[in-house]
């Protein structure tokens, strides 16, 4: 039978002030289906000495870990394939150091996902050319990650890689390694106003999975309560083709931050169901 795809959760150490405990918060999402955790890793965040003992903590508890590289300002990867390459290396060098770290205690292959470059004064082209650049150094880093680079929101100020699906097949054709592939995250596609799946190039492309909601204001990073992100008929589709990868259920903490810790895992935990039953093979 064919390996079925993952259940992971973006998580953070911000998390843990509803239970104090990994365990007693990521246990209940363990029994609803979730094998595996992603953490983007920020090191401007206050929070950065608390990642390397949850990272060990949540292995200890049997979770494959991915992670997500830096992506806020003053993160890019801009000018990266020309002479802005030494600068952009020092600047990310600490989070690729703490995920090639843990990499190395993972049972399988984590994947690094990472956003394109983007700027407001070069092309799609030289864009593109720093994230392929980029990725070839990433993967120098260490043999066993999957990089994944994720499809963006549109920005009116900025050419991103990302907002179109062209530009990630472009970077995955260019690199033609399988350890290279697209994050498909689904509720940035309605974002960019998709309301069909993405052509048969992209799919088969696919390495790693976001899905969150949107609510009726269009915000992003909502549990699976509002139905307006199609992953019902777009997931299955990934399956149909051998998807085996990881699927991550990206919820932001700020907009469950006036719920209780029974209100929060009952809303998680219904979300990583409703991935599941997406997810069987057959």
């Amino acid at each position: 039978m064919t390996e079925s795809p993952h259940l992971a959760f973006s998580f953070h150490p911000k998390w843990l002030s509803l239970t104090g405990s990994a365990e007693a918060f990521l246990r209940p999402l363990q029994e609803a289906g979730m094998e595996a955790v992603e953490f983007t890793l920020h090191p401007h965040d206050s929070d950065w000495a608390a990642f390397p003992p949850l990272i060990s903590e949540c292995q200890r508890l049997g979770l494959r870990c991915h992670f997500h590289l830096p992506y806020l300002d003053p993160y890019n990867i801009a000018g990266f394939s020309d002479d802005a390459r030494e600068n952009i290396e020092a600047l990310y060098r600490p989070a690729v150091s703490l995920a090639r770290r843990f990499a190395q205690r993972n049972d399988s292959p984590p994947t690094l996902v990472m956003h394109g470059a983007h700027a407001a004064n070069r092309t799609s082209q030289q864009l593109v050319q720093d994230t392929v650049v980029f990725v070839e150094w990433l993967l120098a880093q260490n043999p066993r990650w999957l990089v994944a680079v994720e499809n963006l929101p549109r920005d009116p100020a900025l050419v991103k890689i990302g907002t179109e699906h062209r530009h990630l097949i472009d970077v995955s054709k260019a690199l033609a390694v399988s350890r290279v592939g697209i994050c498909w995250d689904m509720g940035h596609d309605v974002r960019l106003g998709f309301t069909h799946p993405p052509e048969e190039e992209f799919l088969r492309r696919v390495i790693h999975v976001h899905v969150h909601d949107l609510n009726a204001k269009g915000v992003d990073h909502h549990p699976l309560i509002y139905g307006r992100v199609p992953y019902r008929s777009w997931l299955p589709l990934l399956v149909q083709r051998g998807f085996a990868g990881c699927i991550t259920l990206e919820v932001s903490g700020y907009h469950l931050g006036h719920e209780g810790l029974e209100s929060v895992h009952a809303l998680l935990v219904g979300s990583l169901q409703r991935l599941k039953g997406c997810c069987a093979v057959s």
